[in-house]
């Protein structure tokens, strides 16, 4: 489910609140990714990406979740229709990344010929015109001393890396590196976003992950007016949510695991079951 439609939903259904202005799109949004984000894993999604390193520090992806690979990589040149520069040109971000940095060069595509180089191709959109920025000679990181293992998937590339003098280390949203400046081409784990990069809320089978958002976005959403107000009803609301919460979020997180498992998964679940089965029957007889 795509937020627009989540919070439509939800505005639809507190008409009272929407015309009294009480209801904050921002704080929507910010609780519905609170929400997800205890699912873990199991609802996250294989991306990639660029960031940019100044003054030994870049921002990750806003819906960064965990690390499968980090790689240090240098420009090698931009590609884009010619008739659509004019437009490029207009784009303060254009100039700004590509015009006034001597990194770039403008690059046709029998640049990229040589099948021996390793090419790592960005698209990024200047006024709604698709450029194509390439990237040369990637290079696994090193993960430097502090790093939180919680940050990266168990098989993250770049656990194994031991002589690379280039370090990083991600606290919250921040990537801090040992070098002032620099390319670094990611690839993570994280919430899948719609065009417009908001969140989607996964929708399963049995719709418990979003029954599960939309209980934790009604309890943030009363615990937000009790500071505000003290009306019975509001606070009674609350409660219920505040009660409802643990629920749906346990049978949101069986459901996300149980949607990873693959065929083999399930059939190996069922034979350790029937051998379960077989040790408690065996027992059963030897004792009568």
């Amino acid at each position: 489910m795509r937020f627009e439609e989540f919070l439509a939903e939800f505005k639809s259904e507190k008409e009272s609140y929407l015309s009294a202005g009480l209801i904050d799109d921002i704080s929507v949004y910010k609780w519905v990714t609170q929400a997800l984000k205890p699912l873990g894993g199991n609802i996250m999604v294989m991306q990639d990406a660029i960031v940019d390193i100044k003054g030994s520090e870049g921002t990750l992806p806003s819906n960064f979740f965990s690390l499968e690979a980090a790689y240090l990589c240098e420009p090698k040149g931009y590609y884009y229709k010619e008739e659509e520069r004019p437009v490029l040109q207009r784009s303060w971000q254009w100039v700004e990344r590509v015009e006034q940095s001597m990194k770039w060069r403008n690059c046709d595509f029998c640049c990229l010929d040589d099948v021996e180089e390793k090419i790592i191709t960005e698209k990024v959109y200047f006024n709604d015109v698709e450029t194509k920025l390439y990237y040369k000679n990637p290079v696994l990181l090193k993960l430097g001393k502090g790093f939180k293992r919680s940050a990266c998937t168990e098989s993250c590339r770049n656990l194994v890396v031991r002589s690379c003098p280039n370090e990083i280390v991600i606290n919250g949203n921040t990537l801090f590196t040992n070098f002032k400046e620099g390319t670094v081409y990611i690839q993570f784990y994280g919430m899948e976003l719609d065009e417009q990069g908001f969140v989607i809320i996964p929708e399963l089978g049995l719709g418990n992950i979003e029954q599960y958002v939309t209980t934790y976005v009604n309890w943030k959403f009363y615990e937000k007016l009790l500071t505000n107000q003290d009306e019975p009803n509001v606070v009674t609301l609350f409660q219920y949510y505040s009660q409802m919460v643990d629920k749906h979020k346990m049978l949101a997180l069986t459901e996300s695991k149980f949607s990873k498992l693959t065929p083999s998964d399930i059939a190996q679940i069922g034979i350790n079951n029937r051998r379960l089965l077989d040790v408690y029957e065996k027992g059963y007889s030897f004792s009568r």
